[in-house]
């Protein structure tokens, strides 16, 4: 499980970023909490980034909450005496053009958790994007192989899972598949570095680290309530 990761590798130097929306997040969740996050994230580590939407009406609802979230970081970061550019379009744009994926380096797809949208995409991605591009999936729990199926470059499928709210939690789980290659692994982790968060490199298995370790807590949690017995001497 960790040989191929701790193999030695080269990372991909990231000069440009690709952030994919979909609609379904963005109407579903109002202000498609994730994908803003990370937009932020990766605005406020100076790493240029090009948000992509489906149609210009969610393009509109999601760069005002983005842009919302950035200047909230800005009051933050002015009061550490630090500025944040995000208004520069070299560093932040937003567009419904899927062709300008032509020339990016990293894509990260942080649309709903549905196996056959993110499938779509990436089959899509797989098509358009240069043939040294990293694929990246933002899911907390669908599996990397399948997704990567769906592209001719499985060794460049890898999951990027950011914790919600993306852009004030540090873990960042790093999945890879079984096709996923050394140097995919390496460049996530640099990515992570990049973000000043935690990347965590896990094997590909259903809910990864956190939400493996979280569903039984909850079940058991349901369990006792259903039961209306704790097993305490004094009290449920």
């Amino acid at each position: 499980q960790s040989s191929s990761a701790s193999k030695k590798c080269h990372c991909q130097e990231i000069n440009f970023l690709f952030i994919v929306f979909d609609s379904i997040l963005l109407l579903s969740l109002g202000l498609g909490t994730m994908g803003q996050g990370i937009v932020t994230s990766l605005v406020k580590a100076n790493i240029p980034v090009v948000a992509l939407e489906q149609n210009l009406e969610y393009l509109n609802k999601g760069r005002k909450a983005v842009m919302l979230l950035l200047e909230r970081e800005a009051m933050k970061m002015e009061e550490g005496a630090q500025t944040l550019d995000f208004h520069n379009p070299a560093r932040l744009q937003f567009t419904v053009d899927f062709d300008l994926m032509r020339d990016v380096d990293l894509v990260i797809e942080a649309v709903f958790e549905n196996m056959a949208l993110k499938k779509e995409i990436f089959h899509k991605l797989s098509k358009i994007c240069k043939p040294g591009a990293l694929l990246c999936t933002n899911t907390s729990a669908l599996n990397i192989d399948e997704i990567a199926s769906a592209t001719s470059r499985p060794q460049q499928v890898i999951g990027t899972h950011f914790f919600s709210p993306a852009h004030v939690m540090r873990l960042l789980e790093i999945i890879y598949g079984r096709h996923t290659s050394p140097t995919a692994i390496a460049t996530a982790m640099q990515l992570a570095k990049a973000l000043k968060k935690v990347g965590v490199v896990v094997g590909n298995c259903f809910g990864f680290v956190g939400n493996r370790m979280m569903f039984p807590y909850v079940q058991q949690a349901v369990f006792l309530l259903e039961e209306g017995n704790f097993g305490f001497k004094i009290g449920p």
